[in-house]
């Protein structure tokens, strides 16, 4: 038996291993293991802190994040839907929603082959899974970064006529990303993951126009519930868009870091150090620590909700789905 197919049979039993149910609840208990080590750490750090929570702020926050995460599962599944494989948005979400709370495992790959198992047990190829991952990686980065410029801007001090041309060049970056010849080969890179699951990928520009404008407004949305978040933590009116901004931005640094699973530390230094000039850095210490809490609480509901809505996924071994 030649490399090539010895490769082949070790992938074939590892997605065979991976298609049992309780392998999958295993991880999920696994993933929830490391999840509630994380959060104790920071319940630790928030007891020796004094906040004067104003609830119905935190109340707001919260009401406006959770629709802001299912707008997320909505973007990744139009990603999917270009690349020709189509799910329900239930599953989607639970696809999403359930992987997320692996990443919390120390490697920082467990939310994707989550995601790659999921969506073979919803019946997506794998191949179309990871096809649509990068693509939302892609995007989500690119325009999490453009959001957090301002922040950014102003953390480096950087003068409002270099901002200015920073955006432009970010601007005719991205015109050039979208322009046909440049989605041509796109497709074409992507069908060489793709195949052959899909007839063949084909980039449409304006759907990806919007998408991307649907990405920014995510996180305009998400800032936005941060600002909330802030007001009920003790921040005054403040600048909205210096809150806004520097969310994004510390989420896209703690993604990149590649150190610590989910971007943990990196993400709340990045966020305190992007805060302090607009709320002081008491106060932005407190909301970066309290900032993990919030989000990682919001999305163990929705995983919990997904779960009950999506129980199929662990009680049934489908054999693995297409590859």
């Amino acid at each position: 038996m030649g490399a090539h197919d010895r490769g082949a049979a070790f992938l074939a039993g590892l997605r065979q291993l991976l298609a049992h149910p309780w392998l999958r609840m295993t991880v999920l208990g696994l993933s929830l293991a490391f999840l509630f080590l994380v959060l104790r750490a920071y319940w630790a750090d928030m007891r020796s802190l004094q906040v004067a929570v104003r609830w119905w702020w935190v109340a707001a926050s919260v009401a406006v994040l959770l629709p802001c995460l299912l707008m997320e599962v909505w973007l990744w599944r139009s990603l999917l839907d270009q690349i020709g494989w189509s799910l329900p948005l239930r599953g989607a979400a639970g696809v999403w929603f359930l992987s997320n709370l692996a990443r919390y495992i120390p490697g920082n790959v467990w939310q994707f082959v989550g995601m790659m198992e999921l969506g073979a047990a919803s019946g997506i190829p794998r191949k179309a899974i990871l096809a649509s991952v990068l693509l939302h990686q892609l995007f989500s980065n690119l325009t999490g970064l453009l959001a957090g410029l301002p922040a950014l801007a102003n953390a480096a001090r950087i003068a409002p006529t270099v901002l200015l041309a920073v955006l432009v060049v970010l601007v005719a970056g991205i015109a050039v990303a979208l322009s046909p010849p440049v989605l041509a080969g796109a497709g074409r890179a992507l069908n060489s993951i793709v195949r052959p699951t899909t007839a063949g990928v084909q980039l449409r520009r304006r759907p990806l126009i919007a998408l991307f404008c649907g990405y920014c407004l995510y996180w305009v949305w998400l800032g936005t519930a941060f600002w909330l978040l802030g007001r009920g933590l003790g921040a005054g009116s403040g600048s909205l868009v210096g809150w806004a901004s520097a969310f994004p931005a510390s989420y896209v640094a703690g993604y990149l870091s590649l150190l610590t699973p989910s971007g943990v530390g990196v993400r709340e230094g990045v966020l305190a150090l992007l805060l302090a000039p607009v709320a002081g850095a008491g106060l932005a210490g407190v909301v970066a620590l309290v900032a993990r809490l919030w989000l990682t609480l919001a999305e163990l509901l929705a995983a919990a909700v997904a779960l009950a809505a999506n129980r199929s996924l662990f009680r049934s071994a489908r054999g693995g789905g297409r590859t």
